[in-house]
């Protein structure tokens, strides 16, 4: 059993990281209540107007927050609110806030909205960490485990009959998808089967053409799981100015399958290897159907092992 430094503390998660049901002195909470109707449009009026009391709309975490010494808070927490109401309700507790999207000039989140209250902010975003000076740290991928990096049974780097297609992408329009359906064709043109489920973006108006190739609803993750087990490579398209790491690429590593990428700044991570990720602008679209036809390298354990869960956490608590 590893010593970890984290067990030593009782930690609060809020809208970060999945079910802590293994470590008992861990516990998962939704920053806010669920909100409907006339209320949550209360709510979203007062999240615009500054000295708002939001405190209202916490959740019952509020209950059982002098329970903990650190807390951790997803992308700011939609603003520094909570930071603040922290810092009033239990000063000695360790904020931790931890940008898991890329942040833009001008959201309320942004860190310099923080400079007056104590907290420590990290990013998953190499280039949003030089903008704001905050420390760059990469997110952890649930699926890898302590024991074997995965927690699959018998996930290997091979080809197998049950891989029915050759790429796999999931994932949201969010101005994508003229350039996602350019690929599909290409790819479906020099012979690559193709499996895409790309969800519609609310309140966004779609041609005919457009909603064939689309879906209203997105998929389980079980099913996204499933998917990935059925393919050869998954296709990872990140937005324009983001510069940190999706969960594609972990997928990609955690199930022994290729990758192909728009993410350019990917070669300077610790387990990329051209062998199993296709950066696509730096090499011929035509090299695909000879790439995803060979089994990817094995990923060292070691490299492997950064996106566990528990060696990400115990990253904060190492002096």
């Amino acid at each position: 059993m590893n010593d970890f430094i984290f067990k030593k503390h009782k930690i609060l998660f809020l809208n970060i990281c999945e079910n802590m049901g293994t470590y008992p002195h861990m516990r998962c909470a939704s920053l806010y209540k669920d909100i409907k109707g006339w209320e949550k449009r209360k709510f979203k009026f007062a999240e615009h107007v500054s000295g708002s009391d939001m405190s209202k709309w916490y959740g019952e975490w509020k209950q059982y927050i002098n329970e903990y010494d650190t807390v951790f808070i997803g992308d700011g927490g939609r603003g520094p609110d909570i930071v603040a109401y922290l810092n009033k309700v239990n000063p000695n507790i360790r904020v931790i806030l931890y940008y898991l999207d890329t942040i833009f000039p001008g959201h309320r989140c942004e860190p310099c909205n923080y400079k007056d209250l104590n907290c420590e902010m990290y990013t998953f975003d190499k280039e949003n960490a030089k903008k704001y000076g905050i420390p760059f740290k990469h997110f952890y991928y649930p699926y890898m485990s302590l024991n074997n990096t995965s927690q699959l049974e018998n996930v290997n780097a091979s080809i197998s009959a049950n891989d029915v297609n050759d790429i796999f992408f999931v994932g949201q329009d969010k101005d994508r998808l003229s350039y996602l359906l350019q690929l599909k064709e290409k790819f479906i043109e020099i012979g690559l089967s193709c499996d895409f489920h790309i969800k519609r973006n609310p309140h966004s108006l779609y041609w005919p053409w457009n909603k064939k190739h689309t879906f209203k609803d997105g998929i389980s993750y079980d099913e996204i799981i499933s998917r990935i087990k059925g393919c050869r490579a998954i296709l990872d398209i990140v937005q324009e100015g983001q510069h940190g790491l999706t969960w594609r690429p972990m997928e990609a590593m955690c199930f022994g399958k290729k990758l192909i990428t728009n993410f350019t700044d990917i070669i300077n991570y610790p387990f990329y290897n051209p062998e199993n990720i296709f950066v696509l602008g730096t090499r011929k679209i035509n090299e695909l159907p000879s790439f995803v036809s060979t089994s990817p390298v094995k990923v060292d354990k070691s490299i492997r092992d950064e996106y566990v869960f528990e060696n990400w956490l115990e990253s904060f608590f190492i002096e």
